[in-house]
């Protein structure tokens, strides 16, 4: 089970160490409400590429999980 999203990486700076970045996402409000209430884990993977619908249906069609589509 899991959940896919779209958002954007802004150029906000931060004074960290890693894989960190900002990211501004459409109706994150309900968004974290679903992952609390469904007792996700608050770790994300993210890239800069547009597959929110491609990972979505490779998921649900060809794995068979149980995924939420997060669209705002």
């Amino acid at each position: 089970r899991g959940y896919t999203g779209r958002g954007r990486f802004t150029d906000d700076p931060l004074e960290t160490f890693g894989g960190a970045g900002v990211v501004e996402i459409p109706g994150l409000q309900g968004l974290l409400h679903y992952i609390c209430e469904q007792g996700f884990e608050h770790h994300v993977a993210a890239n800069f590429s547009s597959v929110a619908p491609i990972v979505h249906e490779a998921t649900t069609r060809y794995l068979g999980w149980d995924m939420y589509a997060h669209t705002e």
